[in-house]
């Protein structure tokens, strides 16, 4: 049964604005969907009408830094910051601070917090099989650092450059047992003093560190997902300035990329052969689903600026026929996406940042537009079979009739889980 949902205000029927807009209750599949928004500290799981079946309170002086996972154990583990960042030496969209474990009962676990001159914990956390947590952190370095690792002057309009480092924190020491830094693996051939001097097109494994999108702005790659690849032991960034995805080995330290996709420019690729523009959660799809899905240990990524006017979805195959990555001895393959999805209606939706995908068991797709605070269900054949809409207002609960803007319900992702 397919449903929509409408209400009277008075004698007038009110088409609803936001909260379950849309049902399929024969095809829909049943889990329960966990969301994190912005602009208020709880996250919040909702079960397929749309109702609060659960949910994990927060001081008011925090907000989402930004996401937050459920574990099989039925721990919450989340990313969070203080409201007030005023007095920060980094700050930028998605930034964190700290990252912490609860209880079902949100009874406090563990706590880890970063954000000091020189690093800050951001956007996303990943938690490894041993218990282990990932987390993306930026780490600041200085105009003169930058130079001597070959970064053109001219590319640090502000006196400082924004670099990558990975923290895997073992909740049981409290402690940081691996880290691995991006500027520990970059190339550059702008000035053959200084360190990393080489040809970049020999080097697709090395980032170029003066391949940049951002006019010399501090925050140089911007990554916004992390995830974790338990049958390679691999890690996977999602880099959204530079349009692209990179993966490497866990325990490295500078041995580069094992693979990257999605603006092969970056390394000396054709630009006409981008796909990705200012893509969101990349990962791989391993989470509840069976190892017969096609879709089993693909890629699965967010493409925000897909066109002018709209996003999609992709599924990626990096694998060739022997099961090592794709690599044509120019650019890393494949060619086309394994699979595009897409808001299926004549009003293209774009949602220019934040967003999401989740590839769930027995075929549906859920995709997040971020900027909207949309959540769409679709099925193998594009139809929508549940759609919601955040029914917050910056943060403050909403009406049915309340029309939403963009930006008005920012939600970074949201994850369904098997009921």
């Amino acid at each position: 049964m397919v449903i929509f949902f409408s209400f009277l205000v008075g004698q007038n029927l009110v088409i609803s604005q936001s909260g379950l807009l849309k049902i399929d209750e024969e095809r829909i599949y049943e889990g329960y969907t966990l969301i994190y928004p912005h602009n208020q500290p709880k996250a919040i799981l909702l079960n397929n009408c749309g109702e609060i079946v659960h949910q994990w309170e927060d001081d008011n002086d925090f907000r989402p830094g930004n996401t937050a996972y459920l574990l099989e154990s039925g721990d919450l583990i989340k990313a969070k910051r203080h409201l007030d960042f005023s007095n920060d030496s980094i700050w930028g969209g998605g930034a964190g601070a700290i990252v912490e474990g609860r209880s079902w009962d949100n009874q406090l676990l563990w706590s880890f917090e970063l954000n000091n001159e020189k690093f800050r914990l951001h956007h996303d956390i990943e938690v490894l099989p041993n218990g282990n947590v990932l987390l993306l952190a930026w780490e600041s370095i200085t105009e003169e650092e930058a130079i001597d690792l070959g970064r053109d002057p001219t590319l640090i309009r502000f006196g400082e450059l924004w670099g990558e480092k990975i923290l895997e924190y073992d909740p049981g020491l409290d402690s940081v047992v691996w880290e691995w830094r991006v500027f520990d693996n970059v190339i550059q051939e702008y000035d053959s003093t200084k360190l990393n001097y080489g040809p970049v097109c020999e080097h697709p494994e090395k980032i170029d560190i003066n391949r940049e999108t951002t006019n010399g702005r501090e925050d140089w790659l911007h990554t916004n997902s992390i995830d974790y690849n338990p049958i390679t032991d691999e890690i996977l960034l999602d880099v959204p300035f530079l349009s692209e995805l990179w993966v490497f080995k866990r325990g490295t330290k500078d041995e580069g990329l094992t693979f990257r996709w999605g603006n092969p420019a970056n390394y000396c690729g054709q630009e006409s052969d981008q796909k990705l523009f200012n893509p969101h959660d990349g990962h791989w799809n391993f989470d509840f689903l069976d190892e017969s899905d096609f879709r089993y240990g693909k890629i699965a990524v967010f493409n925000n600026r897909y066109s002018i006017n709209s996003s999609a979805a992709h599924l990626i195959d990096p694998y060739d026929e022997n099961g090592a990555y794709y690599f044509s001895g120019d650019e890393f393959g494949p060619e086309e996406f394994l699979a595009t999805y897409i808001y299926p209606s004549q009003d293209s939706i774009l949602s220019a940042s934040l967003s999401s995908i989740r590839s769930l068991p027995g075929g549906n797709t859920l995709l997040v537009y971020g900027k909207f605070g949309l959540v769409v269900e679709l099925t193998s054949d594009n139809d929508i079979v549940w759609e919601y809409k955040l029914p917050l207002k910056k943060g403050e609960p909403a009406s049915r009739s309340d029309m939403l803007e963009i930006d008005d319900n920012l939600l970074f992702n949201a994850t369904k889980y098997p009921k």
